[in-house]
């Protein structure tokens, strides 16, 4: 799982289509599925041994909501940030209380990701507290990057957002890198980082 960058890759997204734009989330990637009786647990690139000092486990142990989608739609994964104590920004947290927060949802059946309706469907009212922070929803414009400054919307975090992501919401594959999804880095993240 990788998002490039927008600054390499805007050509890919079409004036006036439609797409979102969440906020980008310092953390670490986490993933979270529900197979043969039993619930799995990953980082970007493997798959986590269950241990009690694992950040991923430990996750999912203060955050119940992760295993019971697992569990209610076991033909799905579940892709999202952790965040809190695993990066520079905090976002308000400590180890007695990781964050999670979804931004996407792997079909097996279908191999493919949900599209964005889809993926919030699965979610649900009752947990929409629970994805990514939605920072725009319309057509597509340049200007739009913009959208990467600005203060987090995650509760408690009272910091600058990372940056933001920008996708279409309905998916599309491009032969040059595959999913459209591209990030955006904050300028004033990267001032305040380098400092």
């Amino acid at each position: 799982y990788d998002v490039e960058s927008w600054h390499r890759y805007q050509h890919l997204l079409i004036p006036g289509e439609e797409v979102v734009i969440t906020e980008k989330i310092h953390g670490a990637n986490g993933r979270f599925c529900f197979s043969e009786d039993r619930i799995y647990c990953g980082s970007r690139g493997e798959w986590k041994r269950q241990e009690e000092k694992n950040l991923w486990w430990m996750c999912l142990g203060q955050n119940s909501w992760i295993e019971q989608i697992c569990r209610r739609f076991p033909d799905y994964t579940l892709y999202g940030e952790i965040f809190g104590p695993v990066q520079s920004l905090r976002y308000g947290r400590t180890f007695s209380n990781i964050g999670f927060a979804l931004f996407d949802i792997w079909d097996h059946k279908k191999a493919e990701f949900l599209n964005y309706d889809s993926f919030n469907s699965i979610l649900f009212r009752q947990l929409q507290d629970w994805r990514v922070p939605e920072l725009y929803r319309g057509p597509y414009d340049e200007k739009l990057a913009s959208f990467a400054d600005g203060e987090s919307q995650i509760i408690g975090a009272n910091h600058l957002r990372e940056g933001c992501v920008i996708q279409p919401t309905q998916e599309r594959i491009d032969l040059e890198i595959g999913r459209v999804k591209l990030k955006i880095v904050s300028n004033l993240y990267l001032e305040k980082s380098t400092k």
